[in-house]
C-alpha cells in the first residue's frame, strides 16, 4: 500500500520490527496531525507479532506500508526506508516514541524561519514518554516535557564537539529522529559523498548525527520539542547498555547479531558495540564518514589529542552509567582504551584536567558564538507566553496515562504560551 499524497512536504518515516504493542499509539500521533501536506511511511521489517494486521486495517490516505526485501539489521532498513520517501524535509520516528499533536504547525513555522536563514536542518529539545516495564533503568517517570520560546542558530561543529566531550549526548544534536528535521537536500549530498550509501555505520541515529556535522555549519534549534522520545522494553538502545536485566538480553544479543552481520562497519576504535557509549558511537560515526568532510577536520579527529579527549569523556560517562551487572561495559572499554593507547585512561589526573580545559574552552566560544549571532523572534515560531512549560508525571500515580492523554496534557498547558 503507498502513500497517495504526491510531492508531500514532509516525510515521516517509521521502520518497524515486532513492536505491535506501540505502534498503534505512534501512528495514532501522526495521522491525527491536520494537514494533508505529509506522507506517512511504515516499513515492516518481517515482524511475527500484531504489526501486519494492525498496518493492514489502516486507511488513511498519507500512510503508506512498505516491507522490505530481506531481514535487515537497523540502520539498513533506514536505509531501504529512506530511499522510498518523496518529501522535501525528513524525519524519522520510531515505533514507540510519537510526534506532539502540533508537529505539522511547529514543523511549518520552523521552516520557515530556516528557509530564511538558509538553513537545511532543523532540531528541537526532546520531550519524553515511558512505556511501562522502563521504570527499572529509567525509574518511576511516564512522561517529562519541557518547552520554551527559545529559538536560536547553533553552529553546528561547535555543538557536536559538547557531545564528544561528553558536555551532552549526541541525541540531544540534529539527527533526524523524532526530535530533528533534515531537508532532503543534505541526505542526497551524503549519499552522493558516500557512493550511493547515507548509513556508513551504526548506530543509524549517530550516524546521521555525524552527517549534520559533516555537511552544515549551522542548524536551527528549538525549543519547543517536535516528538516524543519513547522508551519502552523493546527499545533497542535499552536492551545495549541494560545488561543483565531480565527480559532484554534477547532483545540485545538479536540486535547485536543483526550488527555483526549487516554490511556496514563500525570503527575498530571505539570497541566492542555493546560497551553502548554515546560518546563512542558518535566518535565512531564520525571515523566512518570521513567522505564527507574535507581538510583537517577528519584527521584531527583521528589525532591522539582527539583521541585522549574522546576516552576521557567516555570514561567519564561509564563510570556515571554503568550498572552493577559485573562491570563488563566498563571492562570492555577499558581494555579498548588500552589498545588506543590509554592503559591508564581511568588513573590519569591529566586527562581529566586535560577535558575540564577543553570543555572550558568549548562554552566560551559557544557564548561568543550566541553573542556574535543574530537572535531569532519566538515569536516567529508561536510562542507568546513568557517564561517555560514543565510537565511531569509518575508511572506509580497514573499507571493508565496514554500518549493520547499525554498529548491533551501538553495541550492544555501550553494554552496561554504557544499558539497555532
Amino acid at each position: 500500500m503507498k502513500a497517495e499524497v504526491k510531492n508531500p512536504r514532509y516525510s515521516v518515516l517509521i521502520p518497524a520490527k515486532n513492536g505491535g504493542l506501540y505502534l498503534p499509539a505512534c501512528v495514532d500521533s501522526v495521522t491525527s496531525q491536520e494537514g494533508a501536506d505529509m506522507e506517512l511511511l511504515v516499513s515492516d521489517d518481517h515482524s511475527t507479532d500484531t504489526t501486519q494486521d494492525y498496518l493492514a486495517a489502516q486507511v488513511d490516505e498519507r500512510l503508506g506500508v512498505l516491507h522490505p526485501p530481506a531481514d535487515m539489521s537497523m540502520a539498513e532498513h533506514w536505509e531501504w526506508v529512506l530511499g522510498q520517501a518523496r518529501g522535501e524535509w525528513l524525519i524519522f520516528v520510531g515505533q514507540d516514541d510519537g510526534l506532539q499533536s502540533y508537529f505539522l504547525t511547529l514543523a511549518d513555522k520552523l521552516v520557515s524561519i530556516a528557509e530564511e536563514h538558509d538553513l537545511k536542518v532543523i532540531s528541537s529539545r526532546r520531550a519524553y514518554w515511558f512505556w511501562p516495564g522502563c521504570e527499572t533503568s529509567y525509574g518511576d517517570i511516564a512522561l517529562s516535557y519541557g518547552a520554551s520560546g527559545k529559538i536560536s542558530i547553533m553552529p553546528t561543529r561547535l555543538m557536536g564537539w559538547t557531545a564528544l566531550l561528553g558536555m551532552r549526548d549526541y541525541f540531544d544534536l540534529p539527527q533526524m529522529y523524532t526530535t530533528s528535521l533534515f531537508h532532503r537536500s543534505v541526505i542526497e549530498r551524503a549519499r552522493k559523498l558516500q557512493d550511493g550509501r547515507v548509513f556508513a555505520t551504526h548506530p543509524q541515529d549517530a550516524n546521521l548525527a555525524a552527517i549534520a556535522y559533516s555537511l552544515e555549519s549551522r542548524y536551527l534549534y528549538s525549543d519547543i520539542p517536535l516528538g516524543w522520545v519513547g522508551s519502552s522494553p523493546k527499545s533497542a538502545g535499552l536492551a545495549v547498555t541494560a545488561s543483565g536485566m531480565d527480559g532484554l538480553e534477547n532483545l540485545k544479543q538479536s540486535y547485536l547479531k543483526s550488527v555483526d552481520r549487516s554490511g556496514l562497519k563500525c570503527s575498530d576504535a571505539i570497541g566492542p558495540f555493546s560497551i553502548g557509549s554515546t560518546v563512542l558511537y558518535y566518535w565512531g560515526a564520525l571515523l566512518e564518514t570521513g567522505k564527507l568532510r574535507k581538510g583537517r577536520s577528519s584527521g584531527f579527529l583521528s589525532s591522539r589529542m582527539a583521541k585522549r579527549l574522546v576516552f576521557s569523556a567516555a570514561y567519564s560517562e561509564l563510570s556515571h552509567t554503568e550498572s552493577s551487572a559485573g562491570g563488563r561495559r566498563m571492562d570492555a572499554f577499558l581494555e579498548t582504551a588500552a589498545g588506543n593507547g590509554f592503559d591508564q585512561i581511568g588513573h590519569s589526573w591529566t586527562g581529566r584536567i586535560f577535558l575540564r580545559l577543553a570543555r572550558f574552552i568549548l562554552r566560551s566560544l559557544i557564548k561568543l558564538w550566541a553573542i556574535f549571532t543574530p537572535r531569532v523572534d519566538s515569536m516567529a515560531a508561536g510562542w507568546s507566553g513568557a517564561g517555560k512549560v514543565e510537565i511531569f508525571r509518575r508511572r506509580s500515580e497514573y499507571p493508565d496515562i496514554s500518549l493520547e492523554t499525554a498529548q491533551s496534557l501538553v495541550a492544555e498547558k501550553l494554552r496561554g504560551s504557544w499558539h497555532e
